[in-house]
């Protein structure tokens, strides 16, 4: 078992030592860079020289990497996390916002031409596409009965969606019609290791629990507030992926309480007014 960090309790928590192993991502690192303004600069930079100080462990990658290396795919930017790496180390080195917003990153496009690019502007775009990931996330948790959804919410709560849309998941992962026709082309081989695959994916902890939490949450959103939800609900969900079986997440974020709720597996230790690991971890 280890403690991870998201971007909240990075902040909220001054003291990192803990008995138990601990971490953080690079998308918490990111998300700090990213949201950074002349206005919490010195909060922000202090909470960044924490973790550099106390020598907290920053897991990788980048999330494009994580979701790329969940469905076998390669297309992401290899060196995201070093480049993001680069402009914390810049920030500890600043001395305000102001000389901060003068950094460029040196980088190459895919013909290997250098050239440079504001390292701000590389963190908004790279936020916007974060952004983007969600667009189409609806379409996760369609169904032609919303009634039934309610229903089920009402009934059972969201215990109850995380279970139906996890098991809807499930049953969908492996369309055996299709694969019956494409097994006379590629051989049966290639269909064996491309089971092994998909049930390799879904046996994942962090891919059930981001799925099913996922469902769970926006399903709530979506069939029961009349599609509203948090600004930042869709990203904070994407720290769960870099959660392993037995892991545990310190926040003092709703959101994760709501996925507690909903996935009784998943681990959660809720900040209240500790500013310590050791002081959380000594409570019941």
């Amino acid at each position: 078992m280890a403690i991870y960090l998201e971007t909240n309790s990075l902040r909220k928590i001054t003291h990192y030592e803990c008995e138990k192993g601990t971490y953080t991502s690079i998308f918490s690192i990111f998300e700090l860079l990213a949201g950074m303004t002349s206005y919490d600069f010195k909060v922000r930079k202090a909470c960044l020289h924490r973790i550099a100080e106390q020598a907290l462990p920053i897991k990788t990658p980048m999330i494009d990497a994580i979701f790329c290396d969940l469905l076998g795919c390669s297309d992401y930017n290899k060196f995201a996390s070093d480049m993001i790496k680069d402009i914390y180390i810049a920030t500890l080195n600043s001395n305000s916002f102001e000389q901060l917003e003068k950094l460029d990153l040196d980088c190459s496009d895919s013909k290997g031409i250098r050239k440079c690019t504001s390292a701000f502007q590389w963190l908004r775009n790279w936020d916007l596409s974060i952004s983007n990931i969600t667009n189409n996330i609806s379409s996760l948790f369609e169904e032609k009965n919303a009634s039934f959804v309610k229903n089920l919410y009402n009934s059972s709560g969201l215990q109850g969606l995380a279970r139906y849309y996890w098991a809807k998941f499930y049953e969908a992962r492996i369309d055996n019609y299709k694969l019956s026709h494409a097994e006379a082309f590629v051989g049966s081989e290639e269909i064996t290791c491309y089971r092994e695959e998909v049930e390799k994916l879904f046996s994942k902890y962090n891919y059930r629990l981001f799925m099913t939490a996922q469902a769970a949450i926006l399903a709530k959103s979506y069939f029961i507030n009349g599609g509203t939800y948090g600004r930042n609900d869709p990203s904070d969900l994407l720290h769960l992926l870099y959660l392993e079986e037995g892991d545990v997440l310190v926040s003092n974020d709703k959101i994760f309480r709501e996925i507690k709720e909903s996935c009784d597996y998943f681990n959660l230790k809720v900040i209240e007014n500790e500013t310590s690991l050791s002081e959380l971890f000594l409570q019941n």
